[in-house]
């Protein structure tokens, strides 16, 4: 089994040969770094700052983005990417300081 923590969680993978594991992680590590909305560095953070002016994306953002908004459309809007500032704003008011423990885990599902 392997441990690590993305995404403000705790990430377990079990069934994966070592060379899998890694990919699994590095995986999560490059879209938790190019998505999160904690990380100040991230690309979702840069372009969450243009505030409506033009912003270069990186391929890989550019596809999710499709495929969010996407999703916007099939959902009739219960999935929206476009709330912006205001889910940004909110949330990293609420952002995690460490992804709780695995007992912590278990105690929440008591």
């Amino acid at each position: 089994m392997s441990t690590f923590v993305a995404m403000g969680c705790t990430v377990e993978i079990e069934g994966a040969a070592p060379h899998e594991a890694s990919q699994i992680e590095r995986l999560f590590h490059e879209r938790d770094h190019r998505f999160s909305r904690f990380q100040e560095r991230s690309e979702l953070v840069h372009v969450n700052r243009a505030c409506g002016e033009v912003v270069a994306l990186t391929p890989g953002f550019a596809a999710m983005l499709q495929r969010a908004l996407t999703a916007a459309a099939s959902t009739s809007g219960l999935v929206d990417p476009t709330l912006g500032e205001a889910s940004f704003s909110r949330a990293r008011k609420r952002a995690p300081a460490s992804a709780p423990s695995r007992p912590e885990l278990r105690g929440r599902e008591a």
